[in-house]
């Protein structure tokens, strides 16, 4: 199974937001609405956390090799909890990692078009925004995946965030919103 995610983001109106949700579901496949409630641990060079997914009635726990800003792609690995077990994940985590923490809730919806999966979002955190992603077996299809995403961004008319761009959001939304230590 492919674990190599291909990850870009774009900030987006909220009536963008409306916009791009009626041309999704009526034009890809709708995945449907996909609200999550989420612990974002800040660890050096990892991305990791505890989510609680309301809508779909089921929780995970996630480690990506990397953040946000640092890079487009990323080693996931999940692993599925009992959703009856998110409060108790999230005591422990919170109790025995030496880090800050952000907790976030963000509503979405999913689809995927044209190859691309695409969430479109709004957190208090982002604001209104998309996620297009793909997933591959190896960095060598990474060229191909680029391609697909960046040219389903430009016909749905969105701006992706340089990665520069997304590590000066993501570093103010750290600074702004972080718990713990």
């Amino acid at each position: 199974m492919p674990n190599i995610e291909i990850e870009y983001y774009s900030l987006i109106t909220p009536e963008k937001h409306e916009e791009l949700n009626q041309f999704l579901i009526q034009n890809a496949e709708d995945f449907g609405e996909d609200n999550k409630e989420s612990y974002y641990f800040l660890l050096e060079g990892k991305t990791f956390k505890v989510v609680n997914n309301i809508s779909k009635n089921s929780a995970k726990i996630v480690l990506k090799i990397g953040r946000i800003g640092e890079g487009d792609f990323f080693d996931e690995t999940e692993v599925s909890i009992a959703p009856e077990e998110y409060e108790n994940t999230v005591k422990i985590f919170t109790n025995i990692l030496p880090c800050p923490f952000i907790k976030s809730f963000q509503e979405r919806h999913n689809f995927n078009y044209k190859g691309v999966d695409i969430s479109v979002k709004y957190s208090d955190e982002w604001d209104h925004h998309v996620e297009l992603e793909t997933l591959v077996n190896d960095l060598a299809e990474k060229e191909m995946a680029d391609k697909k995403i960046f040219e389903v961004a430009e016909e749905l008319g969105l701006k992706i965030l340089t990665i520069k761009e997304a590590k000066a959001l993501t570093e103010k939304i750290e600074r702004e919103s972080r718990q713990g230590i």
